[in-house]
């Protein structure tokens, strides 16, 4: 969000923290007609076809200022049967659910702007009220300080056991991240790092293991050579934490197969992601919302009613196991690939990472808690089956039955090609 002589900066102002969820998910937002002055769509326009246009968003009394998005098309000429003039927005910069208020209006009480003959204070701007640039860049740079700040608070180990060696050693995280860029290094370049397991979910707790899930590009030329690079690396028993790292294209065809964990590092919010590229970006933008399909809905429900997931518990229960803690995170894993399925079932999109203090969040940390009986677990299990199926039985369901390939392979050629051409200075963005 750099001060460009022209980009264009707005106050989106938000009802609540599930609207900015909602529009993070949907990479989406809105605005209403005024019937007595310029309405904002017709300002957003005019500025959409000048140059850049970002919004800066606070949750309505929040008192704290909680995300940065580019708008990147132009707000509908006519409402929908609501009454929104809609538009697609790209999400930079978001805060973790634990630390949602986002940059306090403390920090920001003493900052203001000119309009005409009056002096307005930050805090106190209205819906859509344009902010100087420089005035916002200020801002964003503050959201990113503290966002900072945040991250490492996080990074500290809660046990400093799994986490460190003991003073003055690297925490595993920097250990892990060393080993990756070491693994890596020699192949090509990481385009995206992420948490898999719990921490992907919003479920971590104490004692949850640090895993991760890497994409990364071999370079073109590595490709076209007679010595083929890895598609997918694995960590070993010796490392500090478990990681899998795969190849773009092989990532890719994940992807497009339905296969639930990739798909769903494609639908996490900036604030989860350890590491995310500008490619890596533009494809979650121009093609996640085609990875959302029946065949995906069908993978997850065979993680969950399949093999390893209730069949194996029934198996357990035929032979009386008697390891309660086991049976609970079963019942959890199951629960959750059901809850995911509904998501994308029901044609609202993916949110893995759930809400803090959500229906679903607390259902699975509960179930992870041991609070209910089998029976209880065993029905939950029953009546989320029966909503996706009614969900895609219904005949207003739109879920494609596959992905379709064609944007997913375009932006691989794009990505290739790139690479390969990179030393006459042909950037990722090139048209």
């Amino acid at each position: 969000c750099g001060c460009a002589e022209m980009s264009f900066y707005f106050v989106a102002k938000c009802v609540d923290f599930a609207a900015l969820n909602t529009s993070y998910n949907m990479c989406e937002w809105a605005s209403r007609r005024y019937e007595t002055t310029t309405s904002p769509h017709e300002i957003l326009q005019e500025c959409y076809s000048a140059g850049e246009v970002f919004l800066i968003f606070s949750v309505n009394e929040s008192k704290g200022w909680q995300g940065v998005a580019k708008v990147i098309s132009p707000p509908s000429e006519s409402p929908d049967k609501d009454g929104w003039h809609r538009f697609k927005i790209q999400w930079d910069m978001t805060f973790p659910d634990k630390h949602r208020n986002g940059l306090p209006f403390s920090e920001t009480a003493c900052m203001s702007f000119i309009k005409g003959d009056e002096t307005v204070l930050l805090n106190k701007c209205r819906n859509y009220t344009q902010i100087p640039a420089p005035l916002a860049v200020e801002l964003i740079d503050k959201m990113k300080g503290h966002y900072q700040n945040i991250m490492l608070l996080l990074a500290k180990p809660s046990k400093p056991a799994l986490f460190s060696l003991g003073d003055g050693e690297k925490s595993q995280f920097e250990v892990l991240w060393e080993k990756l860029n070491q693994v890596v290094k020699s192949q090509g370049r990481i385009l995206m790092a992420c948490p898999f397991g719990s921490q992907r979910y919003n479920l971590s707790n104490e004692s949850s293991d640090m895993d991760m899930f890497v994409v990364y590009m071999a370079s073109t030329k590595s490709h076209l050579s007679l010595t083929t690079p890895p598609l997918t690396i694995k960590s070993h028993e010796a490392d500090v934490a478990d990681f899998t790292v795969v190849e773009v294209k092989r990532f890719c065809e994940l992807v497009v197969s339905g296969d639930p964990r990739s798909v769903e590092t494609c639908f996490l919010p900036s604030s989860v992601t350890y590491s995310s590229s500008d490619e890596f970006k533009e494809f979650c933008q121009t093609c996640r919302q085609l990875l959302l399909t029946k065949e995906l809905v069908s993978k997850y429900l065979g993680d969950a009613l399949g093999t390893k997931g209730l069949k194996l518990l029934h198996k357990w229960q035929s032979h009386s196991f008697p390891d309660v803690g086991k049976i609970n995170k079963l019942f959890y894993i199951v629960l959750r690939n059901l809850i995911l399925a509904r998501q994308v079932a029901s044609g609202e999109g993916l949110q893995p990472h759930l809400a803090v203090d959500s229906p679903d969040w607390k259902l699975l940390l509960a179930t992870r808690k041991g609070i209910f009986t089998t029976d209880e677990l065993e029905a939950k299990v029953t009546k989320l089956k029966m909503e996706i199926e009614m969900l895609l039985a219904d005949v207003s369901c739109t879920l494609p039955e596959r992905c379709d390939i064609n944007t997913i392979e375009q932006w691989l050629l794009k990505l290739r090609c790139s690479d390969l051409y990179c030393d006459q200075n042909l950037s990722f963005h090139s048209s």
